[in-house]
């Protein structure tokens, strides 16, 4: 099983979405620890599916069980531990794409993970299944 893997995206989205890239560990049966992810000046969604993946970043640990995320740019490396059966989904924006949002204050969204619910998402976006 290879842990990292890279996807591009269409063109008709590769004017908002960089790259989707996974941290996969959904057949592992042992904890991946102590990996890096390098910053890249971006903001990423983050889709975790399974147990869990732990983040240490140089101000806070984020332990993000199953569920969306927000991931705010990062100015350090961040460290990351995924548990077994465990799969990290991470949709890279481009760094000019929250621009689009102009009505929020993003400038203290730094080293910051939020977790995204249907009650309460960063952007107030409704949800809807297909």
């Amino acid at each position: 099983m290879q842990l990292y893997s890279e996807y591009y995206v269409s063109e008709k989205c590769e004017r908002f979405v960089n790259k989707i890239w996974c941290l996969d560990n959904s057949i592992g049966e042992s904890l991946i620890e102590n990996k890096l992810v390098l910053p890249n000046g971006c903001f990423n969604l983050a889709i975790v599916s399974g147990n869990s993946i732990q983040v240490h970043t140089s101000k806070q640990k984020y332990e993000m069980n199953e569920g969306f995320y927000f991931c705010s740019q990062m100015t350090n490396k961040v460290l990351v531990n995924i548990q077994p059966k465990t799969k990290v989904t991470i949709i890279q924006l481009h760094a000019w794409t929250l621009s689009m949002f102009p009505q929020y204050d993003l400038s203290n969204l730094q080293m910051l993970l939020l977790k995204l619910t249907q009650m309460s998402c960063l952007f107030k976006l409704k949800s809807r299944l297909i």
